[in-house]
């Protein structure tokens, strides 16, 4: 079920944000590093959020806030959520909100088994899941990377949803500024940026929308693409959108004898290399 609450760490820094940087963890999950407009133009302590792209959606809207920092110091909206009654020693170290009606969820998912590693994360940060993101601010410190993915690893057995909105990006809203890695659908290795399309390196074939197949028809550049690679892999078969995980479909290119492989859920297409030959040149 998807949270009924805006993400309480984001509202910290106001409406005007600047995305200051960006990158992947060891376990390749995307993040961003947001800070506020207003705090880079003066000279007190620049105020910064760091999100996280979950490789799965969580069931519960979580806050926490080790009991060293005042919720109120940072002027955190938790108005609209209720305090979780923790079981254990966790309340002496950091207290966590859920939005209403979710109190009886969010108690357990502190897995006992992790407890070492999930106090000293809780002690020293403040952070929030909601849906698929995870964010976390802090004082003086933030996580190291292999940090947050130990975190995410720990606690994602006790708040996943059944979902198909993290593996379908095509469902998200723009403003989703998350990078991810695309696959060939022949042989799953990394598709890399070409002239104006995303590639297989190893010569099988290339991912773009209907308007960039337009564009390139005019363009008078070559295409280069390896026709052993491509030849052997021109079968009869449905393939699954590297860009958004629907189905595709064969499909003839403008009604002539051409087909190619268009993605029922999405604007893209996938070509293989002898495909987009007569098309583009």
């Amino acid at each position: 079920m998807k949270s009924q609450n805006s993400s309480a760490l984001l509202a910290l820094l106001g409406d005007e944000v600047i995305h200051a940087s960006s990158g992947m963890t060891p376990e390749e999950l995307s993040y961003l590093y947001i800070v506020a407009e207003s705090s880079v133009f003066n000279f007190e302590d620049t105020l910064g959020v760091c999100a996280v792209e979950l490789p799965f959606v969580s069931g519960v809207h979580l806050v926490g806030v080790p009991t060293s920092i005042s919720a109120l110091k940072w002027h955190l909206r938790i108005g609209n959520y209720e305090a979780v009654e923790l079981e254990g020693n966790f309340n002496n170290i950091f207290s966590l909100f859920a939005e209403p009606r979710q109190q009886s969820q969010a108690r357990y998912v502190l897995d006992p088994a992790a407890m070492v590693f999930v106090m000293d994360f809780c002690s020293k940060y403040v952070w929030e899941i909601i849906d698929d993101t995870l964010y976390f601010v802090s004082e003086n410190t933030v996580p190291t990377l292999d940090t947050v993915d130990e975190f995410v690893r720990q606690i994602r057995p006790a708040i996943e949803v059944p979902s198909d909105r993290a593996r379908n990006p095509a469902k998200l809203p723009y403003t989703n500024g998350f990078g991810r890695k695309l696959h060939c659908p022949r042989c799953a290795e990394k598709l890399v940026l070409g002239r104006a399309w995303m590639a297989c390196p190893n010569g099988h074939g290339f991912l773009l929308s209907g308007s960039q197949l337009i564009d390139e028809r005019e363009s008078s550049d070559t295409v280069e693409y390896d026709p052993a690679a491509a030849a052997q892999n021109m079968i009869d078969e449905h393939l699954t959108c590297p860009y958004c995980g629907g189905a595709m479909q064969k499909n003839r290119y403008q009604t002539g004898n051409l087909v190619i492989d268009v993605c029922t859920q999405c604007p893209h297409r996938w070509l293989d290399g002898p495909e987009i030959k007569p098309i583009i040149g």
